[in-house]
């Protein structure tokens, strides 16, 4: 568990190697990242690092040439860790800890440093293989769509000053014009949450505005017979697999292909 006295920068360290071979040069079954830590007043430590800081496990990869390149890539990032005065055992808790208190520092609460920090969190830096397009789709969102949006009504700078006003508005101006269809809409609402969520539990802002957001409805008429008319209501719920298509439609101003857009839409 992370001390008090185990803080950023408050070590001193060898350099980072991997330990493939033992010191008579036979390879080891379990490869590693192995370096020298010390904090003061405490004795030396000698961690080995198989990759679980980086949501990364060394020893399952079989073959010794990728193996080999995984290594190296760990290797790069505990270097750059030490370097940065970060433990790479208490990563997550110390990377937080600093943007945390950058963020207050400077007490402008940027939209950006908070979404950075949440992406962080849910471990999208350096995804898995089954959150990869999720990391994707959720960062070009928000760089190319709702960051710029921020800044065009002058409130990216502080995430306090977003109320539910500015996201219905962010919203329902793309399903105005016809570039979003409702479906679109309503999942690219549920892309905003996890940010503003963080920030609400992190005492950042003291009410979540996702939680005020319209989500839009679009009634479809069914005609029967009888010539009579009968309304049902569109369904809001999306359970799909996110696909390489989402992760273009992030980027883009349009809405998710197959879905019906607004009647007011012009080509």
């Amino acid at each position: 568990m992370l001390t008090k006295k185990k803080t950023m920068s408050n070590f001193t360290h060898s350099e980072p190697y991997i330990y493939s071979k033992d010191k008579k040069g036979k390879p080891v079954k379990k490869w590693c990242i192995r370096y020298s830590i010390q904090y003061p007043n405490e004795g030396k430590e000698y961690p080995k690092e198989y990759g679980n800081s980086y949501k990364k496990d060394l020893n399952r990869i079989r073959n010794p040439k990728t193996k080999q390149y995984e290594a190296e890539i760990i290797l790069g990032w505990v270097e750059a860790d030490l370097k940065n005065g970060i433990d790479p055992r208490f990563r997550e808790k110390q990377v937080e800890d600093r943007i945390m208190e950058e963020i207050k520092a400077s007490e402008q609460y940027k939209y950006a440093d908070v979404f950075k920090l949440w992406f962080a969190s849910m471990n999208y830096v350096n995804p898995i293989p089954s959150k990869e397009i999720s990391a994707k789709i959720y960062k070009r969102f928000h760089e190319n769509q709702f960051i710029p949006y921020l800044k065009s009504i002058g409130k990216e700078h502080d995430i306090r000053l977003i109320d539910d006003n500015d996201l219905n508005e962010f919203i329902q101006q793309h399903y105005r014009t016809g570039q979003w269809s409702a479906f679109t809409c309503n999942v690219r609402i549920g892309w905003l949450y996890g940010a503003f969520k963080f920030a609400f539990l992190k005492k950042l802002i003291s009410v979540n505005p996702t939680k005020l957001i319209q989500k839009i409805k679009e009634d479809k008429i069914i005609i029967a017979e009888d010539g009579s008319e009968k309304i049902k209501q569109k369904k809001l719920a999306r359970y799909n697999v996110y696909t390489q298509q989402d992760v273009y439609y992030a980027d883009s101003k349009h809405s998710i292909p197959g879905q019906t857009v607004h009647p007011n839409f012009c080509l």
